[in-house]
């Protein structure tokens, strides 16, 4: 594990693979609640052609929490920093969820360090008033001095995970996490602005792929993301798969990044 020190706090991340081949390095980018873990499929599959950094955002695996304030901008700011001090000009971002947010955002502040995005179970929009009440009753449940009950661990493992048989130790990690830590990454969360607008902007070639039975990101909006990105060629679903189908069905999900990067340079 490694760390980058930022104005908002450190941010932990994992640094393998290959680093003097001529293929692109992957940025992994993981969603809330989940940590560079979640990317450990990939990690495997692709470290013996790719160099592969895995990043914590703040508030979770080993990051800091991070300030108060800061947006997701910010954060893709400090990743495209983080990957200048390691001499890495350009890369494919892969971000799932949250991390989609931060890699969209990176192709608009960044264009020349974005290679390829491969964005997996995402969206650009801000969330929806009755959706940002649902998360703000869903995060509360981390401000008691129990923590939150069993039923809410599972409802939410079946929202990211799928079947009980793909939630593994998860459920357990997020009983642990502090109400504290985890508030200046909630409020980043639920006061996302909306890039919508502005997609058209990204032309970076881009993979779009979602589970068909993600709750977080319906079929309608990860068609509508594809659509919208100049570089993509329509949305890549997933049978079966829920909110992070690299973790749940790598196999498909390693397949297309595969063919995916292989077009890059």
């Amino acid at each position: 594990m490694h760390y980058y020190n930022t104005p908002h706090g450190t941010l932990a991340y994992y640094d393998s693979g290959e680093r003097d081949g001529a293929n692109l390095p992957l940025v992994c980018l993981h969603g809330f609640f989940m940590n560079h873990t979640i990317f450990a499929p990939q990690a495997e599959a692709f470290s013996h052609e790719h160099r592969v950094i895995s990043i914590d955002a703040f508030g979770h695996g080993d990051s800091e929490p991070g300030q108060l304030g800061y947006t997701f901008w910010d954060q893709a700011q400090y990743v495209v920093e983080l990957l200048e001090s390691l001499n890495i000009k350009r890369a494919i971002w892969v971000g799932h969820s949250q991390g989609g947010f931060i890699a969209l955002r990176a192709a608009l502040l960044h264009p020349e360090t974005v290679a390829g995005l491969i964005l997996i179970g995402s969206e650009p929009s801000a969330l929806e008033p009755e959706v940002k009440e649902m998360y703000v009753n869903l995060f509360s449940h981390w401000s008691t001095s129990d923590g939150p009950p069993d039923a809410v661990l599972d409802g939410l493992a079946t929202q990211l995970l799928g079947r009980p048989e793909y939630w593994g130790t998860w459920p357990q990690s997020w009983k642990s996490i502090s109400a504290r830590d985890l508030q200046p990454a909630i409020d980043c969360l639920l006061n996302r602005d909306d890039l919508s607008e502005r997609l058209p902007e990204i032309t970076a070639p881009a993979l779009v792929i979602a589970g068909t039975d993600d709750q977080a990101i319906t079929e309608d909006r990860t068609k509508a993301l594809a659509n919208a990105l100049l570089g993509a060629e329509g949305a890549h679903l997933i049978s079966g798969a829920a909110h992070a189908p690299h973790l749940t069905h790598a196999v498909p999900v390693n397949d297309l990044m595969s063919n995916f990067s292989r077009l890059l340079k």
